[in-house]
């Protein structure tokens, strides 16, 4: 018997009830055999037997086998119950009242007595089904409204991380139009572009190489210093990646050995310098001089999904350059604003080499309601 089923309250219901129906029932045998003896223990005796049977099944049969499918165990414990059943209304009908009242004694006849006490049983294990089955409703509809309270409270809890996240967003907002704007402050843009574009000129009278790598870098730093919100073509990407080794081949004599490779719808739009940092971060801390382990940069588009990949060498004598800005890490935050869910970006890190490997799926459709919308150099 489940004790928490039976609080002081349902007790009293109970017991109510059972008073109501003994009543009833004792009324309407006297209306129905107002001649027939019946002495008080018979009473006794034959509610006992009825309340234990109701008892029996809605509390612990139809819970226990019922509720699991487990029909043959409730089909063995119902004829348990009812061989019970039979042997102590036998008893108490004609034994044990009959040595304590004489008036009671009354002759055995099978084939009264079987069908009685079938029709009896049935009726109360259905009344003890009618107990379990109203419990089992209400069980489901406290489980119901449990959960949607608890379905409330998840939907609380996810508009307030939304709510956090996004007063976060807010603040790397700001972070960046500070940042950004404090460079904006210390550098005017045309003016570096003015004297880039001098230096240029005045070197195209002494040494043709070295004006035309001045004229790629200033092309990387225009690039660089646009509106990162700004959509352009993948084959401008990879303008900014080819200019970058031949600003680095440059400084290194040519000695270089790089290995760039590209394949793919140039003409699909990304957000601007999304791939230069990571190129940056391969020349940065990569050997790029063994001819039998170059420097290798993959990058191929296929069906609007794209496959970049960085391979270098590690060399052990620290940080030779100094970073263009953006940096991984910002890369990164980039990636998440224009590609939410639809990018992996994974590293390899060993202790000789490291690999880069970045996948975007539908390149060509971007989120432009990023952070980065309202930001202009």
């Amino acid at each position: 018997m489940n004790t928490e089923l039976y609080t002081r309250k349902n007790i009293s219901n109970h017991i109510i009830s059972w008073v109501l129906y003994i009543v009833f029932y004792i009324y309407q045998m006297y209306v129905q055999r107002p001649d027939t003896y019946f002495p008080a223990i018979n009473f006794i005796t034959f509610f006992i037997m009825l309340i234990a049977t109701f008892y029996v099944s809605s509390d612990f049969i139809f819970p226990r086998f019922l509720a699991t499918k487990r029909y043959i165990y409730l089909s063995i414990s119902f004829f348990i119950v009812f061989s019970c059943f039979l042997v102590y209304r036998y008893l108490f009908l004609f034994i044990i009242i009959p040595l304590i009242d004489n008036q009671a004694k009354k002759e055995f006849n099978i084939h009264l007595f079987l069908p009685g006490s079938f029709w009896l049983f049935i009726q109360h294990v259905v009344y003890g089904y009618g107990l379990y089955a109203i419990r089992r409703e209400k069980e489901r509809r406290l489980i119901e409204q449990q959960n949607a309270e608890l379905e409330k409270k998840t939907l609380r809890l996810e508009a307030e991380k939304a709510k956090l996240e996004a007063e976060k967003l807010q603040a790397e907002n700001k972070a960046l139009h500070f940042e950004l704007g404090f460079l904006r402050a210390q550098l005017n843009p045309h003016f570096i572009f003015n004297t880039m574009s001098t230096f240029r000129r005045k070197a195209y009278l002494y040494n043709e190489a070295f004006a035309d790598a001045i004229a790629r870098f200033s092309e990387i730093l225009q690039y660089t210093l646009q509106d990162h919100n700004q959509l352009v073509t993948l084959q401008k990407e990879v303008d900014s990646i080819e200019n970058f080794i031949s600003v680095y081949q440059l400084q290194h004599g040519g000695k270089l050995v790089i290995d760039f490779t590209y394949s793919g719808d140039l003409t699909t739009t990304l957000p601007s310098a999304l791939l230069i940092s990571f190129v940056e971060n391969a020349f940065k801390y990569g050997m790029v001089t063994n001819p039998n382990r170059p420097l290798r940069i993959s990058l191929h588009l296929k069906d609007d999904t794209l496959h970049f990949i960085t391979y270098n060498l590690k060399r052990n004598n620290g940080i030779l350059h100094a970073s263009t800005g953006i940096g991984i890490a910002h890369t990164r935050t980039r990636l998440q604003y224009f590609y939410p869910d639809r990018f992996t970006l994974e590293t390899i890190n060993t202790e000789d080499d490291f690999t880069l490997q970045l996948t975007i799926e539908q390149l060509s459709q971007p989120v432009l309601t990023s952070p980065y919308s309202s930001i202009r150099l």
